[in-house]
């Protein structure tokens, strides 16, 4: 069982879990453990409870800034494709070396199945319990399917620092401009940030966002 981080909290060396309001089960925490100091510094992100462990996980932000690489590659990320600009640094003026695309075809797959599937419970089925079981899966298909897309593209471009636009809030209505049902679907299922979180930590190179204003 995953307990998020917003279900549970350390309280004097111990994980305070949260079950009702106002109704908690506290669980120690191995303090002895040699790498426990350094990773308490960080933000408590999820709790693995299983048959035999209970395992803490902590994001831990590093002092040291990541250098930018010898190349920049731009992905912008669309509902069906990623679309890679490839620009070399090593001279100074920068000049554009490639531009590809990598398909994102199968997760457009998973979720027009899972979409389909949940339309067929809701239909007959009253237990809300097979819906969230379904959205589970989806979930972890496609974060499955990420990890593999972005390790791949991570290593297939070791010296290169990735650039990215800041997309915060682009699901929100603006301007008063309400988006079409087709679109706001679209942009629910969107995995964006998710791939956007991997291929940055997974990186050794520092990761670039910049504003996608005034462009198309």
């Amino acid at each position: 069982m995953r307990i998020d981080g917003e279900l549970f909290k350390i309280v004097e060396d111990k994980a305070r879990i949260t079950m009702q309001p106002n109704n908690y089960v506290w669980i120690p925490i191995n303090t002895s453990n040699k790498h426990y100091q350094d990773y308490s510094k960080g933000r408590a992100s999820e709790l693995l409870i299983t048959d035999t462990k209970v395992c803490l996980t902590f994001i831990i932000k590093g002092n040291a800034v990541k250098p930018l690489g010898n190349r920049l590659i731009a992905q912008d990320l669309n509902f069906k494709s990623v679309d890679s600009t490839k620009a070399s640094l090593s001279s100074s003026q920068p000049s554009l070396t490639s531009v590809d695309n990598q398909s994102l075809k199968e997760i457009v797959r998973i979720q027009n199945d899972f979409s389909r599937r949940r339309r067929m419970i809701q239909l007959h089925v009253k237990n809300l319990k097979k819906l969230r079981e379904t959205r589970g899966r989806q979930r972890n298909r496609i974060s499955d399917a990420l990890h593999k897309l972005s390790i791949k593209t991570v290593r297939e471009n070791p010296d290169a620092s990735f650039v990215f636009e800041n997309l915060k809030g682009i699901r929100k209505t603006s301007n008063g401009i309400k988006k079409s049902k087709k679109l706001r679907m679209y942009l629910n299922r969107w995995p964006y940030r998710l791939y956007q979180s991997m291929v940055e930590y997974k990186s050794d190179n520092r990761t670039v966002y910049v504003s996608p204003r005034g462009t198309s």
